[in-house]
């Protein structure tokens, strides 16, 4: 089965980047309600949907990009800047996110610089 995965952050020092995946959400199955998405919200959502955070991966750029060079990883229209801020202030909010990607993206984002 396939899902629409959002690339979250730029790439790291280390050439990783983190992408969360969608996925529909089916009764009596977990659902993680920090970021519910409506069908329809991007063309390939179909059925209403969640992030699933816990599922959240740290990912090689280089292997990401060609594999979407490749086709393995079908390119899909980008996610409305809205969605993209939901999804993104899910990562720190959900209770499902592990602490390593929390602690990725703050660092990636810069939230973890004092001001």
């Amino acid at each position: 089965m396939k899902h629409l995965c959002a690339v979250v952050t730029e790439i790291d020092e280390r050439g990783f980047i983190l992408a969360v995946n969608f996925d529909s959400i089916k009764p009596d199955q977990f659902c993680d309600e920090s970021c519910l998405v409506e069908k329809g919200a991007h063309k390939f959502i179909t059925l209403r949907s969640f992030i699933y955070y816990r599922r959240i991966a740290q990912l090689s750029a280089k292997a990401v990009s060609a594999n979407i060079k490749s086709g393995y990883y079908p390119s899909q229209p980008a996610i409305a800047d809205d969605l993209f801020k939901r999804i993104c202030n899910g990562i720190l909010d959900s209770d499902h996110t592990p602490r390593w990607a929390r602690e990725f993206y703050r660092r990636v984002e810069g939230l973890d610089k004092k001001k």
